[in-house]
């Protein structure tokens, strides 16, 4: 979710001629940074150690791009450690009702950190009115993801 880098053994002498900022992968945070991050509440919550990680991420209001290796102290190796990138971010998570009352009874961070909660009715009316607005937000999202998608090419 927030990148990796390239590890280097400590048994073996390593001489990086190389230009290691080709190695350093960015992640969805990092992409969206200065923007909106639009994540299913649920692939966040199944994804191992993402949800603490984006929390930790807005938190801090910084990136930092660390392996799970070196979170949990797995490996012996040296890594690049690139310095904290700033962020500005803004996210929304979508999901079911339930899954928004189980995080704000679980998670004590939860309600700090997303204070706005937007509710939609799961039926509504069949109007012409009604479906206009409705083809009118499906384009909208449509011509936002086209742009987003050109610009992760």
């Amino acid at each position: 979710m927030s990148g990796k880098t390239p590890a280097i053994g400590k048994d073996r002498v390593v001489l990086l001629n190389t230009e290691y900022r080709q190695l350093i992968r960015p992640g969805l945070v990092h992409q969206a940074n200065g923007g909106y991050l639009l994540i299913e509440a649920r692939k966040l919550l199944t994804q191992p150690f993402a949800w603490e990680s984006l929390k930790r991420a807005l938190q801090q209001s910084a990136i930092r791009i660390e392996s799970l290796e070196q979170m949990l102290a797995l490996n012996s190796t040296i890594s690049l450690e690139p310095q904290p990138i700033p962020l500005q971010l803004k996210v929304i998570l979508l999901g079911d009702r339930m899954l928004y009352y189980l995080l704000s009874l679980y998670d004590p961070d939860f309600e700090t950190l997303f204070k706005a909660a937007a509710d939609f009715g799961e039926e509504i009316a069949r109007t012409s009115e009604n479906q206009r607005l409705y083809t009118r937000l499906l384009a909208t999202r449509s011509r936002a993801f086209s742009t987003c998608a050109k610009h992760a090419v």
